[in-house]
């Protein structure tokens, strides 16, 4: 993703966006996403671009008479991205972010602009706007992310955003024209140090790694010459040493490392961890909390400690050790250090974060396959049982019996479909789901509503569809999609109607392209969904039914497994509704 950015004067708010003729609107250098010789603001929101991959980051500053705010930067992968995002900072909903206090988070923000009578930032749909506020909690102004598509941010990326403002106040902190001109004499050691560590240490990297990158940029701003890290045993409470190093040239005893270890869970690095405060030492010789042992090592050190933490949520302790008169002790130095700190837990949580969920998803794999071979044994046989009575009974037996068994029968065919959706879950993460070949998409349809219509007596399906429309696809898992979003139809309208089922060839066409899609359509006059439930109904295990009773039965699973089949056929899927009214459920695939 090539990185674009504009820079802007400082009286932009009475001559209105101005590209800086000294940078304008320009590739930062002959690398795409190469961030050498910007100025620390445009640094800080490309690097942003690149560790969440949205389509534009802006941040402004609240100007001094506190009514408006005065852009920055604006960094974006386009220009129509730049564009958008200069006019989501004259929006009077980010307004409001600084004056509140308070996240904006939006799935169609440009929809939700459009509404209040603005048309200049149509398009954007996810939609961040976090308050940037400096150490003593007053507003500075406010840092935004957004994508040119309609999508619910989660809470994990809202969370990274409201991280990294604290990183942007910084900057604002130490505003000058050499932040915002290119060129301009002078600039922020401090900052330019949390930069580069913000540009190095990710979630992407080896902890290990991480931690390397992270120090080595602390020690040249602070002239520390050692380190450890401490963190939060998960099963045990207790500090465990995971790194400890020491600089080019410097000589530590050989049982240096089991004394760090046991300092881990003495009074000086517990207290930091558990008052979630920074701690300093002037002379390591004259302060009891560190033991004789580690005294002894450390001589007249300068020590600094502080908390690593995400959210609130203390993961463990970094300490730095100095020769005193180093920087290390500086005042200034401290919210660095600390926002460097934040950055590497974020990365170390997120590390740990992706362990878990890939130790999860082997328990997962292995408990489904057991389970689902355990169930389907006895299910295969209690459905060819039924079938074989269902075949003997004499012409004249009771009717009762017959419709005892097609229940039987019924239910086991439910629960195999569960069983295979289970087995679906399974292989979803580990291997494609479709096998394309040619097949006669309209077949599919027609086939699916015959079987379907067979099934209730209550609804009517009425499919418009032409007799044959062919394109690659998988035609088992096709029919698995159609088959799943007509039982939802018929179950989520339980008074029965209506349910038109369309397939139809929709053409498009955009500056650089034209294309061709099958489209799928199933409107039923059921139930509906609510606005709240809408964002979430493709995620696994989801059910809008939560009222406890289960009503409507199933796992959560059917939407998205279908989903994912769509997908990986290269199309989308989505639906309208409204609560009380009906869905309409579409899906569409690219044509040849």
């Amino acid at each position: 993703m090539g990185i674009l950015g504009l820079g802007f004067r400082q009286d932009w708010p009475r001559k209105g966006i101005e590209p800086n003729p000294a940078g304008g609107s320009r590739h930062p250098s002959s690398e795409p996403n190469s961030t050498a010789g910007m100025p620390l603001l445009d640094r800080f929101a490309a690097t942003v671009l690149k560790m969440t991959g949205r389509d534009f980051c802006a941040i402004a500053r609240l100007a001094d008479d506190g009514t408006a705010l005065t852009p920055l930067s604006v960094m974006g992968n386009s220009r129509r991205a730049i564009q958008k995002g200069c006019a989501c900072l004259s929006q009077q909903a980010v307004r409001m972010v600084v004056e509140t206090r308070q996240p904006l988070v939006s799935n169609e923000f440009g929809k939700q602009c459009s509404k209040a009578g603005s048309r200049d930032v149509s398009g954007v749909g996810y939609f961040i706007a976090v308050p940037v506020r400096d150490s003593l909690e007053r507003s500075l102004g406010v840092l935004c992310l957004g994508e040119l598509r309609d999508r619910w941010p989660s809470v994990e990326e809202v969370n990274t955003v409201e991280e990294l403002s604290t990183i942007a106040a910084l900057g604002m902190e130490n505003a000058s024209a050499s932040w915002i001109l290119p060129g301009a004499s002078g600039s922020s050691k401090e900052t330019n140090t949390l930069l580069t560590i913000l540009e190095n240490v990710n979630s992407a990297l080896p902890i290990s790694v991480a931690v390397d990158r992270c120090f080595a940029a602390l020690t040249l701003l602070t002239g520390a010459d050692r380190y450890a890290i401490w963190l939060l045993n998960e099963s045990l409470p207790r500090l465990s040493l995971v790194f400890a190093a020491e600089g080019v040239g410097v000589s530590v005893p050989a049982d240096y490392w089991r004394v760090l270890d046991a300092v881990g869970n003495g009074p000086f690095v517990r207290g930091v961890a558990r008052n979630r405060l920074p701690a300093t030492v002037g002379d390591a010789t004259e302060d009891p909390r560190l033991g004789k042992e580690l005294s002894g090592l450390l001589g007249q050190a300068s020590l600094l400690a502080l908390p690593l933490s995400v959210r609130d949520v203390v993961l463990g302790v970094a300490m730095l050790a100095a020769p005193r008169g180093a920087a290390l002790l500086d005042p200034h130095i401290l919210p660095i250090c600390q926002a460097a700190l934040n950055t590497l837990a974020a990365a170390i949580d997120s590390a740990r974060l992706a362990e878990r969920e890939k130790m999860a998803q082997q328990a997962k794999g292995e408990f489904m396959s057991v389970v689902s071979h355990e169930l389907k044994t006895p299910l295969t046989s209690i459905s060819g049982y039924a079938q074989l009575l269902s075949k003997r009974l004499p012409p004249d037996s009771d009717e009762s019996l017959r419709n005892y068994l097609t229940v039987i029968m019924e239910k086991t065919r439910h629960l195999t479909q569960l069983i295979n959706h289970l087995l679906d879950v399974r292989h979803s993460g580990t291997s494609h789901l479709v096998d394309p070949q040619e097949v006669n998409l309209a077949q599919i349809v027609i086939s699916s509503v015959e079987a379907m219509q067979a099934l209730t007596s209550r609804h009517r399906l009425v499919v418009d569809a032409p007799e044959e429309l062919t394109l690659r696809g998988d035609p088992f898992r096709l029919r698995q999609v159609v088959d799943h979003i007509l039982t939802n139809a018929i179950k989520y309208s339980p008074k029965g109607g209506v349910i038109n089922v369309r397939l139809c060839v929709e053409e498009h066409q955009s500056t650089d392209r034209q294309w061709r899609e099958a489209v799928v359509s199933v409107a039923d006059p059921g139930i509906g969904i609510s606005p709240m439930h809408l964002p979430y109904i493709f995620q696994r295990f989801y059910q809008a039914d939560l009222s406890g009773s289960r009503h409507f039965g199933g796992l959560g699973l059917g939407l998205n497994i279908s989903q994912q089949i769509i997908e990986e056929h290269g199309g989308r899927i989505w639906v309208e509704s409204r609560a009380g009214v009906g869905s309409n459920f579409c899906f569409s695939l690219p044509l040849p």
